[in-house]
């Protein structure tokens, strides 16, 4: 699995420590060696297509390792970076058995992915769900009062329960 995780500060310790307890980083410590952990980019979104190869790159590795499933997971602006991943293993012929996504933006600098590819075979989607007093707070500034769109993020959840991929993991023959 290739793991992007979201936006974050430029420096690297400063990014760990913000990002120590991150869904992509628990994921990343559940998968061990069978995983790929990239940090997610800087306030302005810079390099996501770039984070994008290297999940792809990572990924088509695995091939010769005898890996037949590849999975995708990003967080925020790694959540962009997962969609572009897909979407440039749709353009390789390279399929994706799972895409999870956790409170991903479309907001970036690399381009834009158009929702959910057709090489991906299953995907889900966790949203968090906002405090009404802070939306009623900040109504009309950063938002428009849509908090779900299913047309780009596909399912949503409130209670995301990565252990469906410790069954994954027993079951494959990658370990």
């Amino acid at each position: 699995m290739a793991i992007i995780d979201g936006t974050g500060p430029w420096d690297d310790g400063d990014y760990a420590a913000a990002m120590a307890g991150s869904f992509c980083m628990q994921l990343a410590h559940k998968l061990g060696n069978n995983g790929q952990y990239e940090r997610g980019p800087t306030g302005e979104g810079y390099r996501i297509a770039e984070r994008a190869e290297r999940a792809v790159n990572f990924l088509a590795r695995q091939v010769c390792s005898g890996t037949t499933r590849h999975f995708l997971a990003g967080y925020s602006r790694g959540g962009s970076a997962a969609l572009l991943a897909a979407d440039i293993m749709r353009r390789k012929g390279m399929p994706v058995a799972g895409l999870i996504l956790f409170d991903p933006v479309k907001m970036h600098l690399s381009g834009s992915s158009q929702g959910i590819p057709p090489n991906v075979e299953s995907s889900v989607t966790f949203v968090r769900q906002l405090d009404p007093a802070v939306v009623r707070k900040y109504a009309g500034t950063i938002s428009d009062g849509k908090i779900f769109d299913p047309g780009w993020w596909g399912i949503g959840s409130m209670n995301p329960d990565p252990s469906w991929l410790d069954r994954e993991r027993d079951a494959s023959p990658d370990g």
